[in-house]
């Protein structure tokens, strides 16, 4: 039996039709996938900087007598309402104003005889969602009288 070309070159046509489905099927889970890692990356990252925001206002905290002065001394970024210490960083995790902020730092404080308290709280602004908290409360010998501030 003779077998015509034309035969051959749609075999061939419905073949390249199959690989390029089962191509386009594998890029798109690929796309899917480096999508999900990014966003992995960029949480991990979030995460990271906050904690090390957080070790560090825990370290000022623990290391000053809680008064505003020397807090700003030791965080420049640092502003004070009321009983809370604030913060406002920009998407690169660089200090701003209150306006063009991406994530915010906020511990409200307490200082009794002994002890210094705050709650401190780092948020993503966009996303309405809290990165990291953590609960600070040192014992304090030499602490002055209530009401540093």
């Amino acid at each position: 039996m003779k077998r015509s070309a034309g035969s051959r070159t749609r075999l061939f046509l419905l073949e390249f039709i199959i690989v390029l489905f089962f191509f386009m099927l594998v890029c798109a889970v690929c796309v899917r996938i480096f999508s999900l890692a990014e966003l992995t990356s960029k949480k991990s990252k979030n995460l990271s900087i906050s904690q090390n925001l957080a070790q560090s206002f825990a370290e000022a905290w623990k290391g000053s007598d809680g008064s505003f002065a020397e807090m700003k001394e030791l965080l420049p970024e640092l502003s004070f309402s009321g009983q809370t210490f604030l913060a406002w960083y920009d998407g690169s995790w660089q200090p701003c104003s209150a306006q063009e902020a991406v994530f915010s730092l906020e511990a409200p404080v307490e200082i009794s005889s002994f002890l210094k308290k705050a709650a401190l709280t780092i948020r993503d602004l966009k996303k309405e969602e809290t990165l990291f908290q953590l609960e600070l409360c040192f014992y304090d010998p030499d602490a002055k009288k209530e009401g540093v501030f």
